[in-house]
């Protein structure tokens, strides 16, 4: 609740419905994750007995198999082995739990007829394709089960691996995006090259040269040069842009790091950012921006805080 409103008796009767809608709102999708949890631990456990039934099923019908090939040779077997029919009677059906698809594998259960003359076999070749056959039952079953426990594992991360729960369109969304968001991170990158290159600082890679990435190296040879770009970088962000950034001991790195970065997501290399260790030559790493005129907007704001420091001079 906004602590501006005002104390009125609507307000305290708007706020009491909302927080009655908010704890059944609440109480709904407890449930729902109760469930969830519910169904996918009775997944785990049929998938577990299932692989062990597989286990012992597919021990079973090798050694079968192996003494049909002692007792009836190889090559026999082998063109057996191709008047078994092609299994075509497989069919997928999907059911829902609370919104999430599962998977239905299912399959007509296969004539025990052989199709192969008694004479000339012995028993061990029927062991051996009674066995195989109860393992592509189980192998169907454990599909449908796996395949389910998969899709309730992980929301968020897409139909193969879990419940999205209503992401796709931003996932796609940004698979639309993106190219333009890349276009425009190159071009501030290229832009920042071509600047402070012809300022007569050591830039990698150059304005000109073929680029693989997004990351644009500058060297300043001087500790300030770092930190007054960094300030520049924070100053253009969309969050946090009042913070200057200092250099700070961080566990992994054996001098300072300074690391500018007022992103809209944590640690997102695709938006606007720069850091540097604090040592010898003094390079920072600039990359990112969302859009083209963030990026540029980013470059002359590091540009700014240079000259405002005396670290450049333009003419």
């Amino acid at each position: 609740m906004d602590p501006n409103t005002f104390p009125t008796k609507g307000n305290l009767i708007l706020a009491k419905n909302s927080l009655a809608l908010s704890k059944q709102g609440f109480d709904l999708m407890d449930k729902k994750r109760n469930i969830l949890i519910k169904e996918l631990m009775e997944l785990v456990d049929q998938a577990k007995d299932i692989q062990s039934q597989i286990d012992v099923t597919f021990r079973t019908a090798y050694s079968a198999l192996q003494r049909a090939n002692l007792d009836i040779g190889i090559s026999y077997v082998q063109e057996i082995s191709r008047t078994v029919p092609v299994e075509t009677s497989i069919q997928i059906k999907t059911r829902s739990v609370m919104g999430t698809e599962i998977p239905l594998v299912q399959a007509n259960e296969s004539s025990n007829a052989p199709t192969y003359a008694y004479y000339g076999t012995k028993a061990s070749l029927d062991e051996a394709k009674a066995a195989f056959e109860k393992v592509k039952q189980l192998t169907i079953r454990l599909s449908a089960v796996e395949n389910a426990a998969y899709r309730l594992t992980s929301p968020g991360l897409g139909k193969e691996v879990g419940a999205t729960l209503g992401v796709n369109p931003a996932f796609y969304q940004g698979f639309f995006l993106a190219p333009t968001v890349v276009a425009g991170a190159l071009k501030g990158a290229i832009f920042a090259a071509n600047i402070y290159e012809t300022l007569g600082f050591d830039v990698s890679p150059n304005g000109s040269e073929s680029r693989h990435d997004i990351i644009q190296a500058v060297t300043f040879h001087v500790p300030e040069g770092v930190i007054e770009f960094c300030k520049g970088i924070q100053a253009a962000a969309p969050v946090d842009s009042y913070v200057d950034p200092e250099p700070w001991d961080m566990p992994g790195y054996d001098s300072q790091v300074i690391m500018a970065a007022g992103a809209f997501v944590q640690g997102s290399s695709i938006e606007l950012s720069a850091d540097g260790p604090m040592k010898p030559p003094y390079a920072v790493y600039f990359q990112g921006g969302l859009t083209w005129e963030h990026a540029k907007l980013g470059v002359l704001m590091s540009l700014q805080k240079m000259v405002d420091k005396g670290l450049v001079t333009l003419k």
